[in-house]
């Protein structure tokens, strides 16, 4: 217990961390203040108008004073306020996260299960033919660029089969609330989704199949093997609990980065995600933008992170094991 305390102790730090760092960006890095935090031109700046923005940031009180309305804004649920969109920064992130997800948690959920299977499976004959195939394959699309992937499958399935629509996600006439609406988003899903399975499925094989396949003729397997179990029983019950927690940690730590990585599928796909958002932040100086969805996306991640530390206290068969024991004392 005292392990996952300090994980999350750890977790909590950095959040702490990513929030200073947040604050102290813009008031530290070569420019005017009131720039970094307006994403205005200090040329269309008038003297007024500048007086009035450095007022409303705060940037006349103490250091400390202007820590403590920065921390209001976050943990108060406005995020900052972005002067080019006029809006709050949560307003913002609130229409861009969604699409996001939608994109990321089928991907992830899809990526792990099928990299739990092929693993399990090539697991059981190791060097074998399918072995062999699959982690080969593995490690080819390993190397192969997201961008890539993507425009193949564009190319491919939007544009000579003509399968799959190209772009947002959702056709212009959908009705939006309805099934057929449903079923349009649904459509509109598959090949971004197909993108980032492709190309987050190759690593999660590589290390469970890795793990898996030098623990295939330790004692319990073997014990397992006597016994008759059937071996899908034998691979899910005995060999996964004791070898898929780098797995879980990388499925976990996979969902983090996807929230703020997938900036090249959501511009390929026109998606209006977190990703393009941060990507449009940067290009227009939009420093509180910027610092809401790093907030929001670390906050996911140590979310993500004490959860997944839980459940591999539960999967761990050693905890079990320890409690058992403590309990029987």
């Amino acid at each position: 217990m005292k392990k996952y305390l300090r994980h999350i102790s750890i977790a909590l730090v950095s959040f702490a961390v990513v929030l200073i760092v947040n604050f102290a960006l813009p008031r530290l890095m070569p420019g005017d203040p009131v720039q970094m935090l307006t994403g205005i031109d200090s040329d269309i700046l008038s003297a007024e108008l500048y007086d009035k923005y450095y007022t409303e940031l705060g940037l006349d009180l103490p250091l400390i004073q202007q820590f403590g309305k920065y921390l209001s804004d976050v943990f108060g649920g406005s995020l900052g306020y972005s002067y080019r969109y006029e809006r709050t920064v949560a307003s913002l992130v609130a229409e861009s996260l969604p699409a996001t997800l939608q994109m990321v948690i089928p991907a992830v959920l899809l990526s792990t299960l099928l990299a739990m299977w092929l693993a399990l499976l090539s697991a059981r004959r190791p060097h074998g033919k399918f072995d062999g195939t699959m982690t080969g394959l593995s490690a080819a699309l390993n190397a192969v660029p997201s961008f890539l992937v993507a425009m193949t499958l564009v190319i491919i399935f939007a544009y000579k089969l003509g399968w799959l629509p190209y772009g947002n996600l959702n056709s212009p006439d959908a009705e939006i609330g309805t099934f057929a609406g449903f079923i349009d988003r649904i459509k509109h899903l598959i090949l971004p989704v197909l993108s980032l399975v492709i190309v987050t499925t190759p690593p999660k094989y590589l290390l469970l199949r890795n793990n898996a396949a030098s623990a295939v003729n330790e004692k319990y397997m073997v014990y397992a093997e006597v016994k008759g179990l059937s071996p899908s029983r034998v691979s899910l019950v005995h060999l996964f609990p004791n070898v898929g927690q780098p797995f879980i940690t990388m499925t976990g730590m996979n969902l983090g980065s996807l929230l703020g990585g997938s900036v090249i599928i959501e511009t390929i796909f026109s998606v209006n995600g977190m990703g393009l958002l941060m990507s449009r932040a940067i290009s227009a100086l939009d420093y509180p933008v910027l610092q809401g969805c790093l907030t929001v996306i670390s906050a996911i991640v140590i979310t993500v992170t004490i959860a997944v530390d839980l459940l591999l206290a539960v999967a761990d068969p050693k905890i079990r094991r320890n409690k058992a024991h403590e309990s029987s004392l």
